[in-house]
């Protein structure tokens, strides 16, 4: 087992009992503490030495951002995971920027234990304990490195010499021996558009003077021509002298992840194109609150709203539907039958005018928000006035 010293914040006893669990059954064996306050948490960190801080980001006072700044303050070189619930993107971005290691959403186990996998091969497990090349790695690095499907790499920088893990090898698609051992040969191995970028990067790092980590997705060719993705994560160290002596670092295939990022911008890019250029009138709003998120061309060509003019704004707001009651039932309705079609409902159009027409109305999910999709047929025009009235002043006049 290998020792791991861990504190985590912010983490529930179940939590805590959960990770623990997994981490010895990854063959890690955690001494830890759990804090709560910032108090606790800035006392472990002044008094106590740690491996690695996992953290919440919910804890009023003290959420992550306050954790990370507490870290740099006290044990700078310490990895910081975020094992939170959904933050939203900008919120993740913001603690990657404030300096974590890495972001886990809560109940995906599994990556947790491959992001500690990931942080503790590029930290070590002791202060100032190196990690060092063996002709054949230990038999758990072997096991544990394999199971997560990740690389361990390090380059003797003054020798210009590398040891990988064995599992490279399959990662490259190369036999056992074929690897040259040098940064040259590595490069080499590159895709050809990837390739000067990632040796100015290089460059720039060992000349920074510091011990300097760095993350990057690169493309790799195999010796028969496929195309692979592999992500890499590592850190300079140097010497007393401020020499850059080696780079420690991991590296892991993300080609099916990055396929399906690709997949997914190009259905994105397709509905996007379908939507907007649909002949049916199109709308695609928040499906609680009718917030339009997006509306096609046909909309603003039969409405005479410019997009800019509804995108954020609610569909009350803008006093699009004749009979406001009908568009606050559609959620319920589409709990009992999804999609609705062919629901005949009047709506007003920027100059007043009354249409009507046929509504189809479908529930989807994007960006991890329930909404609607709403697109209207078969429109006429009418002018009742007494529902223009009630569109325009939905709630009683006072008297």
């Amino acid at each position: 087992m290998t020792p791991l010293r861990l504190l985590l914040h912010g983490c529930s006893q179940p939590e805590t009992a959960g990770v623990l669990e997994s981490l010895r059954t990854g063959g890690y064996e955690p001494n830890h503490q759990r804090t709560n306050s910032i108090g606790e948490l800035a006392e472990q960190l002044e008094n106590a030495t740690w491996e690695l801080i996992l953290t919440d980001h919910s804890r009023p006072k003290c959420d992550a951002f306050n954790v990370l700044a507490l870290g740099r303050e006290f044990q700078e070189h310490c990895p910081v995971i975020v094992y939170a619930g959904p933050v939203g993107e900008e919120t993740a971005a913001g603690l990657i920027r404030a300096g974590a290691d890495e972001f886990v959403l809560k109940g995906h186990l599994p990556q947790l234990m491959q992001a500690i996998a990931r942080q503790v091969g590029l930290h070590g497990h002791a202060p100032g304990r190196t990690w060092q090349s063996h002709p054949r790695e230990p038999e758990r690095w072997q096991q544990a490195l394999s199971a997560a499907g990740m690389d361990l790499f390090e380059w003797d920088i003054q020798k210009n010499h590398i040891f990988w893990s064995s599992h490279a090898h399959d990662t490259f698609g190369l036999p056992a021996g074929v690897f040259g051992g040098t940064m040259e040969d590595f490069s080499l191995l590159l895709h050809p558009e990837d390739r000067p970028s990632f040796n100015q990067e290089l460059q720039s790092m060992l000349a920074d003077g510091g011990e300097t980590s760095w993350s990057r997705e690169l493309r790799i060719l195999l010796p028969d021509g496929q195309q692979r993705w592999v992500f890499l994560k590592s850190r300079i160290y140097r010497n007393k002298a401020g020499e850059a002596v080696r780079l420690l670092g991991l590296g892991q295939e993300v080609t099916y992840r990055k396929k399906t990022e690709e997949a997914l911008r190009a259905s994105q890019k397709r509905f996007s194109q379908i939507f907007l250029h649909n002949p049916s009138i199109m709308i695609l709003s928040n499906l609680k609150d009718g917030q339009i998120l997006d509306a096609n061309h046909a909309f603003t060509s039969a409405l005479g709203y410019a997009r800019e003019e509804v995108i954020g704004q609610t569909e009350l707001v803008i006093g699009l539907w004749a009979d406001p009651d009908a568009r606050a039932a559609i959620p319920g309705r589409l709990e009992l039958e999804s999609p609705l079609q062919n629901v005949r409902l009047q709506f007003i159009c920027k100059s007043g005018t009354v249409l009507k027409g046929d509504c189809s109305f479908i529930s989807i999910e994007l960006d991890h928000q329930d909404c609607l999709l709403t697109s209207i047929t078969d429109v006429v025009e009418c002018l009742p006035v007494e529902l223009l009235h009630r569109a325009r002043h939905p709630f009683p006049q006072p008297m």
